[in-house]
């Protein structure tokens, strides 16, 4: 399977990390074929959040911040939260 922080390699995904702008993270770790159950596994999220975020609800909590950092396996610096 697929490391999900390997889908989030590219430019794009690097530049939405660093503006905390998940709906794009999401919604390029969906155009790569991740499952929202999937992604709601990884960070501890329901799915139904997931679905919102990818519709474009903002995330602002620095704590739900980080989970999904750690969920997705990629570095909290990546997103300025080191």
């Amino acid at each position: 399977m697929t490391e999900l922080a390997d889908l989030l390699a590219g430019a794009t995904a690097r530049h939405a990390l660093a503006h905390r702008d998940i709906t794009t993270v999401f919604r390029i770790l969906r155009d790569a074929g991740v499952s929202q159950t999937r992604l709601a596994q990884a960070t501890g999220q329901q799915q139904s959040e997931i679905s919102e975020i990818i519709s474009g609800r903002q995330v602002q909590s620095v704590a739900l911040l980080e989970r999904i950092a750690d969920g997705l396996r990629v570095r909290r610096g990546w997103m300025g939260l080191a």
